[in-house]
């Protein structure tokens, strides 16, 4: 009896720490159109997922991806964990991407990018920037 009782703490012991591994993520890509070479360095993409529920509020960074001088090549892959108590089904999230030089902004995407609540999709988003000026 007292071996049952073990084996089975044991158990529940390992199924929560396996989910608790399981942390929820947003994967895609990011590329954009124009044929620009960046620069060899002070290049940072800076990738989030953003609250967007509140018209007369500032978005909130749920999560968020930097990657300082990225490759040359798009598209360039991201993958942004996020805390699933911040999440609220009722609410809006979207993708905010931008990329700068020298912290001048050169890109940002102009369309939304919706995920996780109301149906839309944790992966295989592939944003599309624009070049800013």
């Amino acid at each position: 009896m007292r071996k049952l009782g073990l084996f089975t703490f044991i158990m529940l012991a390992l199924i929560m720490i396996a989910g608790c591994a399981l942390t929820p993520t947003v994967t895609g890509t990011v590329t954009y159109r124009e044929k620009v070479e960046l620069p060899a360095e002070g290049v940072v993409m800076i990738i989030r997922v953003e609250d967007i529920s509140r018209a007369d509020a500032p978005a909130v960074t749920i999560g968020e991806q930097v990657i300082e001088n990225p490759i040359h090549e798009v598209p360039v892959p991201f993958e942004i964990a996020y805390d699933p108590d911040d999440i609220d089904e009722r609410f809006t999230y979207a993708m905010r991407v931008r990329v700068e030089v020298d912290g001048k902004l050169w890109f940002t995407n102009t369309s939304r990018y919706l995920v996780i609540t109301h149906g839309y999709p944790t992966s295989g988003i592939e944003i599309v920037l624009d070049r800013v000026g």
